[in-house]
């Protein structure tokens, strides 16, 4: 399942998408196909931005990639980052939670970039 970044950007849309991350129900769980969906609404952000972005959003293509073939192929264990983290330990497996950790460090690198470049 592969997805390029493409289409148009709106804060509405990446505010909505984190929003449906977390189960409603419990407040607790985080949906991971709905992850992959708020990152990718917020990637569109970062190929508006210019060339400094552009390898940013490339790489987390393929994280997203990783992520929703774990969920297309096992939706029972990769339905909620819990259920994968419970699956892979158990299983001795890493390859989703390595993903998740390597999308989660590039929004903090993103966080920051535009946190120092609005200071300055």
């Amino acid at each position: 399942m592969t997805h390029a970044i493409t289409g148009e950007y709106s804060i509405d849309n990446v505010y909505k998408s984190f929003d449906n991350v977390i189960d409603k129900s419990d407040h607790k769980s985080i949906h991971l196909y709905q992850f992959i969906v708020a990152f990718r609404e917020l990637s569109k952000f970062f190929n508006h931005l210019n060339v400094v972005f552009s390898f940013v959003a490339h790489d987390l293509v393929d994280k997203f990639n990783i992520i929703e073939n774990l969920c297309k192929n096992n939706p029972k264990d990769y339905h909620t980052l819990q259920t994968m983290i419970e699956y892979e330990s158990f299983n001795d497996d890493k390859i989703g939670c390595i993903t998740i950790l390597r999308l989660l460090r590039a929004l903090e690198f993103i966080y920051f970039f535009l946190k120092r470049a609005i200071v300055t």
